[in-house]
């Protein structure tokens, strides 16, 4: 059994996350790891163990051309929750777009302490976005939206219930 499924699996099961420093934008209270990510972890272990530099931060054109490459893709409702970036499915909903779009970034040579993936409700459902943070501002990556938007988390126009923590397997509540 690898780390990372050891982790996951320990992380699915334990419905919260073991103490990690914070170092996303939030209160910092631990919250349970969505079963998606999870899965996302086993399923995909390289993604969920990017390398934890600080070098690589990339420009705003890489969020807007990302952004507008992935949302080009059809979107499809999914049935179960299969965050599998939308390039591998060649269709998918609002996570598969956040998943690629952070694939991406990490692709190019983004830190990972830059990226977070985060849950919000739209219309009463659960939506997924990535935040990414550039020269200090956090940008907001949706699938929602043709171009990425600069917000503080709080100031979202739907709210936004759990992030990740840069660069680790861990959430926490907004």
């Amino acid at each position: 059994m690898t780390r990372t499924f050891a982790l996951a699996a320990a992380l699915a099961l334990s419905g919260c996350a073991t103490h990690a420093p914070v170092r996303a934008v939030g209160h910092g209270a631990k919250v349970a790891v969505p079963i998606g990510y999870v899965m996302l972890c086993v399923n995909r272990p390289t993604f969920c163990n990017p390398p934890t530099t600080t070098a690589g931060r990339g420009t705003f054109a890489d969020l807007e051309r990302i952004n507008a490459e992935v949302n080009a893709y059809p979107y499809a409702s999914e049935s179960v929750e299969d965050w599998t970036p939308i390039s591998v499915a060649g269709s998918g909903d609002c996570d598969s777009y956040a998943t690629e779009k952070m694939e991406r970034l990490l692709a190019a040579g983004w830190s990972p302490l830059a990226l977070r993936l985060a849950v919000g409700t739209v219309g009463g459902k659960g939506h997924l976005v990535l935040l990414v943070d550039l020269d200090g501002q956090t940008w907001v990556l949706d699938n929602l939206r043709s171009h990425p938007w600069p917000t503080e988390v709080q100031m979202i126009d739907y709210p936004i219930v759990k992030a990740q923590i840069a660069g680790t397997l861990y959430w926490e509540g907004i």
